[in-house]
């Protein structure tokens, strides 16, 4: 073991040196640094690379090792920590240094390049060393390169056009551009930039221009400059510029892309010119266009804004067939296409194709359908597509409880609302003032004036504001039923809590003491409706004739009739019709005459609803005046006014069934048709035909 360690430490000390020598590139680089040093590192004992701190260190193993051997100290790890120890070292050794930083000879190295003087520059190339590289790698730029006065203006102007577009300073980009093309330094880039900043600001006519100037330039625009054109004038509306830009453009040989495409469809979609959108598509088609579920988006929403459900669907199957896979905005635009139409059937297909298609509805989609359900008062459908919502993970929102309530609501059905608010609470959803308005309607619409107001009670202390809907839809279920005092109290409620009534609350009032025969009621109302500024309309009025009319004041009923006209609200045939009443079950057939001359004068036309009430008049008067009940008869079936069954009656009890069925006969009136067929057409305002009939 003595013996082994001189051998191995000589075979270490060998292989060091061999490695050493391999390089000689290495030895050459070591000795050129060795020479470029300053005087001062080759003086200094410590500054050397050979007596450094890692040599000292691999001399004092060596010497303790020495030691121990001559000693006859044996130690087994004495190769080991040799071998640290000269590793290390070798790795010092043949690690690259780093240059000493030098002076540089500038004269002297022009000098050499031009009069050739030294050695050649690959001569001096040494590994690590700089000084053989190109002076372009160096980061250093050589005269000739240098940018010149007049480039670097270029780039300014160009930075400057850059920022007044960031800006949206239309004038100041205008100015640069115009400095760029005195100067030639334009190029389609810079024209595009202030195109679209046009398009945006909604200035057609400068996009133009500047679109015009580019082509009679040398400058050859590209499709991002026809395109920002055209979406400058489809943004305005000028769907003709538009489709001339487009055919400029393939007449400068430039293709149509995508982007064309799309901006074309929309412009014409969004001004509902359908049949020139479709034009445009089927020539991009034929043209080799690649279009993208924007294009056929973008012609479905045409198709639907025109309600051309039909279109729609013609085009996203095309789609379909074209491998271009719709999204969520696909669908669910012609879902509400659907639901605009009420067309439950096909807004259920729609959502049934989408989900089947692998596409995630959202909760648009999803309260479209239930919306159509409401409308068609399915609230079965309604229900189960919130439950198919609720198990694909969307969340519920208002919307979608508010569109099941609107269901119940339409289909009558006041419980089934009240429980879904009531849901619609217990699950945490913020109720607004349409969820407790449409229970509110929900209990005024099956004759519950109570439960109405109880959910209105009920909102305002949930800290929902009532609005004027709110207080009105709970005055008219008072006034549907004849509680002219609930009307009244919850109208003064409305006036306290700050919300000033509107028409149909105060006709409505007006109309529930019509109801009662509360003339003074009716007419002290209407004062106040006029005082508080409201307007009255002919529903108004006729409120307040039917009161009269009702208490048998026909006087009285004929005042308020002129005093419709003078508030310069026209009069209807019900108008006549109602203050005809009182005169026509006295069987003044003069005063009925007189009114329905005036209704005449009024260039409103006669009715059976006016028929009626002269017949009824002339069958009450004392004696009953038959001739004028059969010229009145022959009169409006000359003059084509559509008979009922009650003009028929009210003709037989004037002249007797026998001369009745003659005068059918001779008027050629298919009595028979009519009698079995006709129902009651006329209708107007709160009161109805029927209630009209019943008085006599």
């Amino acid at each position: 073991m003595l013996r082994a360690f001189p051998i191995n430490f000589q075979f270490q000390l060998r292989s060091f040196q061999d490695s050493v020598r391999s390089d000689p590139m290495q030895l050459k680089a070591t000795s050129s640094e060795m020479t470029m040093m300053p005087r001062s590192s080759k003086c200094g004992w410590m500054g050397s690379s050979l007596m450094g701190p890692p040599t000292i260190l691999f001399s004092l193993a060596v010497l303790a090792e020495l030691v121990f051997w001559m000693a006859g100290i044996e130690s087994q790890l004495s190769e080991v920590w040799l071998v640290l120890v000269a590793v290390p070292l070798l790795l010092h050794f043949t690690s690259p240094k780093a240059k000493p930083t030098q002076p540089k000879k500038i004269v002297e190295d022009d000098a050499d390049d031009v009069g050739g003087k030294g050695r050649p520059e690959k001569a001096n190339k040494v590994p690590g060393s700089r000084k053989g590289l190109p002076k372009a790698a160096l980061g250093v730029k050589s005269a000739a390169k240098e940018a010149s006065p007049i480039d670097e203006a270029r780039a300014a102007l160009k930075a400057e056009l850059d920022k007044c577009v960031q800006a949206g300073d239309i004038q100041a980009a205008a100015a640069v551009l115009q400095q760029l093309v005195d100067s030639g330094a334009a190029n389609a880039v810079c024209f595009n930039m202030i195109i679209s900043l046009c398009a945006k600001q909604n200035q057609p006519k400068d996009a133009q221009t500047w679109m015009r100037q580019m082509l009679e330039s040398s400058i050859k625009p590209d499709a991002a400059s026809f395109n920002a054109t055209i979406d400058a004038c489809a943004r305005a509306g000028d769907t003709s510029k538009a489709e001339f830009w487009l055919q400029k453009m393939i007449e400068t040989e430039v293709m149509p892309n995508t982007i064309t495409c799309n901006t074309v469809i929309h412009a014409c979609a969004k001004f509902g010119e359908v049949e020139r959108a479709e034009r445009w598509m089927e020539r991009f088609i034929k043209q080799g266009v690649s279009l993208d579920v924007i294009s056929y988006s973008a012609m479905i929403n045409a198709c639907t804004k025109r309600g051309d459900v039909v279109g729609a669907e013609k085009w996203l199957a095309m789609m379909n067939r074209n491998g271009v896979e719709g999204n969520v905005v696909t669908y669910s635009t012609l879902i509400s296409a659907y639901a605009r139409k009420a067309n439950k059937a096909g807004a259920e297909r729609c959502l049934a194709v989408m989900l089947g298609s692998g596409i995630l509805a959202d909760s648009i989609c999803y309260n479209a359908v239930i919306d159509t359900c409401a409308k068609a008062g399915d609230v079965e459908g309604a229900e189960n597509w919130l439950s198919k919502m609720r198990e694909a993970g969307l969340t519920l929102t208002t919307i979608t409880y508010n569109a099941v309530i609107n269901a119940c609501t339409k289909s009558s059905d006041a419980a089934r609302a009240e429980f879904w608010l009531s849901k619609m609470l217990d699950d945490d959803v913020k109720a607004d003032v349409v969820s407790y308005s449409t229970v509110i309607n929900a209990f005024a619409r099956v004759g519950n004036p109570k439960g109405a107001e109880q959910w209105l009670t009920n909102m305002i202390k949930a800290g929902v504001a009532a609005n004027v809907q709110s207080y009105s839809t709970v005055i008219s279920a008072f006034a549907k039923v004849g509680d002219a005092e609930g009307a009244e109290r919850l109208l003064a409620q409305m006036d306290d809590a700050g919300i000033h009534g509107d028409t149909i609350s105060f006709t409505s009032v007006i109309n529930a003491c019509a109801k009662v025969g509360n003339v003074k009621k009716s007419e002290a109302w209407l004062v106040r409706m006029l005082e508080n500024g409201v307007e009255p309309n002919e529903i108004t009025f006729n409120a307040v004739i039917c009161a009269c009319a009702k208490a048998g004041d026909g006087a009285r009923a004929c005042e308020w009739l002129q005093k419709m006209k003078l508030a310069e609200v026209l009069p209807n045939s019900f108008s006549y019709n109602q203050a005809a009443k009182p005169f026509v079950a006295q069987g003044d057939y003069r005063r009925v005459e007189h009114l329905m001359s005036a209704l005449r004068d009024d260039g409103l036309p006669p009715d059976d609803f006016c028929l009626t009430s002269l017949l009824y008049a002339y069958g009450n008067a004392h004696p009953k005046q038959k001739q004028r009940a059969e010229a009145a008869f022959r009169k409006y079936v000359a003059d084509g006014v559509a008979l009922s069954r009650n003009a028929l009656s009210a003709l037989a009890r004037v002249v007797g069934r026998g001369n009745a069925d003659t005068l059918f006969e001779q008027c050629g009136v298919d009595a028979r048709a009519i009698e079995s067929g006709s129902t009651n057409r006329y209708k107007e305002g709160r009161t109805s035909r029927t209630h009209f009939e019943r008085r006599w």
